[in-house]
């Protein structure tokens, strides 16, 4: 999109704002693991490296013995496996990060980002799906009038376009998104959810999870984090083409917009 000049080139820096502490914590997670994971199998027997298959049985065979050392290791054993909960259930560090660069906008959200309630209790096991801007777009069953095989919301979204999730009452963000597209380049998909509507909320799930009233809209980026979210309906086009600006990085830039 800088490419094309429907972007500013400003919006390359947001990658990496955005990007680099979800990195940070991954490399820091996984170093952890290996340092748990390393002490774990010390405990089972198979270390240290270059221990002979005899010595190796030997240790294991150890793990059966009624002395103090057999008991810590068992003990480190057990603690070391439910542990291990964070890495082969670690959906939280999976799913759960938090976009916050300019390419965000979250200036229309009544109270600041607030985890759920399991994903303060344990941020790696627990992702609660959310639409609060910089969140994943949540993934949510939806269907025809006439009943044929389910869509989900991840397959409408993304693709290399903007995609704006709306309800009954928003037709306006429709007409909103053809002034985008008049006014910045950008085209933007508006996907319809409701019952009547282009797609039927076939589980109820998407009520649930989209954070919004029914004229309201969620705006998604391309790489399926929400950029934006309006409560409800009003002023449609001023509202979105201002996002859009800013999330593109032509905010108070307007002399700069489209090479002007």
């Amino acid at each position: 999109m800088v490419e094309q000049k429907l972007a500013h080139p400003s919006l390359l820096s947001t990658y990496n704002i955005e990007r680099q502490p979800i990195a940070a914590q991954l490399v820091t997670e996984s170093n952890n693991i290996l340092r748990h994971d390393l002490k774990l199998w010390a405990a089972m027997g198979v270390l240290p490296y270059g221990a002979s298959e005899d010595d190796m049985k030997k240790n294991i065979a150890g793990l059966s013995a009624n002395t103090k050392e057999s008991r810590e290791r068992r003990k480190t054993i057990r603690e070391g496996t439910r542990l291990m909960n964070q890495e082969v259930h670690a959906l939280g560090l999976a799913m759960g990060q938090r976009y916050e660069s300019s390419a965000i906008y979250e200036h229309d959200e009544a109270e600041p980002f607030q985890p759920h309630a399991s994903e303060v209790a344990n941020a790696h096991e627990h992702y609660e799906p959310s639409t609060y801007p910089g969140r994943r777009l949540p993934h949510v069953w939806l269907g025809k009038k006439v009943p044929g095989p389910l869509v989900s919301t991840l397959d409408v979204a993304g693709k290399g376009q903007f995609a704006l999730f709306t309800g009954i009452g928003g037709e306006g963000w429709a007409d909103a998104a053809s002034d985008v597209q008049k006014e910045l380049g950008v085209w933007i998909k508006v996907v319809n959810i409701g019952r009547g509507l282009e797609w039927e909320d076939v589980y109820l799930d998407w009520v649930e999870k989209c954070g919004v009233e029914e004229d309201g809209c969620v705006l998604v980026r391309p790489d399926y984090f929400v950029a934006w979210r309006a409560q409800e309906s009003g002023h449609e086009a001023e509202r979105l083409v201002k996002v859009m600006r800013s999330v593109l990085g032509f905010a108070d830039r307007s002399d700069e917009m489209r090479g002007k």
